[in-house]
């Protein structure tokens, strides 16, 4: 819904931490598993290069 308002840059700042992420989509807030910062801080990378590869189409 945002996309098409979006007029400037956008820019995603990732690092390689998003190459061990996975992303659970039925538990995005780690609610149901125990939270770990680091694999919350990956699948929020990752999240945002899926995000951004998926907007430049």
């Amino acid at each position: 819904m945002l996309l098409p308002r979006i007029t400037g840059r956008v820019v995603t700042v990732a690092s390689n931490a998003h190459r061990s992420a996975t992303i659970d989509l039925a538990d995005l807030n780690w609610r149901t598993r125990p939270y770990r910062a680091a694999a919350a801080y990956a699948q929020s990378k990752l999240a945002g290069l899926l995000m951004t590869s998926w907007a430049r189409r």
